[in-house]
């Protein structure tokens, strides 16, 4: 009788994935949270981006490994404070006793300005992977 190979699939989830932001005067990280053919949805903490600044990102594809490098504008940016509270100071105390600081988190909004044939393919193949749209317009 003979043995059936049995080839295990690892499942990775799609997102969030890293990756690297930089503009002209500083170079951050964060988390892609949405990937689509015309950009991407990144989470990044203590930014100062604004809609219209100009920023390169680059990241690499889970299991697919492709790389990407392109040229982003920040269309919108999404606030979020975490970490400490608008409460009075009693109510959002640490154990040290001073109030929480809350911290901004900000989800940016970047699509694509100059994107390479080479990571096209990198995010039109991720995204059949996953099931997404693949369609650049």
């Amino acid at each position: 009788m003979a043995k059936s190979s049995q080839t295990q699939v690892k499942k990775v989830k799609a997102y969030p994935f890293p990756a690297a932001l930089k503009t002209a005067s500083a170079s951050f990280n964060g988390n892609i949270m949405k990937l689509v053919p015309q950009g991407c949805m990144i989470e990044v903490a203590g930014t100062h981006l604004q809609p219209g600044d100009t920023v390169e990102i680059s990241f690499e594809t889970p299991v697919q490994h492709g790389g990407v490098a392109a040229s982003c504008v920040v269309v919108k940016v999404y606030n979020q404070l975490t970490g400490g509270s608008l409460a009075p100071a009693e109510a959002s105390a640490s154990p040290g006793g001073k109030p929480a600081s809350p911290s901004a988190i900000r989800l940016l909004e970047l699509h694509f300005r100059a994107l390479s044939p080479a990571s096209q393919s990198a995010i039109q193949r991720f995204l059949a992977a996953i099931g997404g749209a693949t369609n650049l317009r």
